[in-house]
């Protein structure tokens, strides 16, 4: 069986953002260093990255997806970014992942890096998608490049 080999799937930006920064430029969103800011909710996109081996310097697959925190929790860690160069928020992400039905509001913490423009994404909640994170292969990503490679919809801007 023959298909492409794909590196990511790239959610696009949360619905709400996309509808607030269409509507009145009065509205509640601010942009913060590529992070939004919705009422006292901040979102940014990360990266579930999927390695074979726990230790492996580069990922097999990358999901990029959504992810939202309250500003209360990246307020009480904000501080911490002057003697560490990463902090870990306790996260949710905010995009149904193709191939993984239950992954909208799942829970994950949300690695930052000060030199970074997104975060790294690790799955908390039990699901499909946490087994498939802490339990990858290169068998997983012959399954996964069949299942993307039957995506009609879309295709060029989810996946690449």
């Amino acid at each position: 069986m023959s298909h492409s080999v794909y590196s990511k799937v790239e959610c696009p930006k949360q619905d709400l953002i996309v509808k607030l920064l269409t509507a009145d430029p009065n509205n509640q969103l601010k942009e913060v260093e590529n992070m939004f800011l919705v009422d006292d909710r901040m979102y940014i996109s990360g990266a579930i990255n999927l390695y074979e081996f726990d230790h492996a310097e580069k990922p097999l697959f990358q999901i990029n997806a959504w992810v939202s925190f309250s500003q209360e929790e990246f307020l009480s860690k904000i501080e911490a970014f002057k003697n560490e160069s990463t902090i870990i928020l306790n996260s949710q992400i905010e995009n149904q992942i193709p191939f993984f039905p239950n992954s909208l509001g799942l829970l994950v913490e949300s690695y930052l890096q000060i030199d970074y423009e997104y975060a790294v994404i690790k799955i908390i909640s039990e699901s499909d998608l946490k087994s498939f994170q802490n339990d990858f292969s290169s068998e997983r990503l012959e399954l996964l490049m069949h299942d993307l490679s039957t995506i009609t919809e879309n295709k060029e801007s989810l996946i690449r």
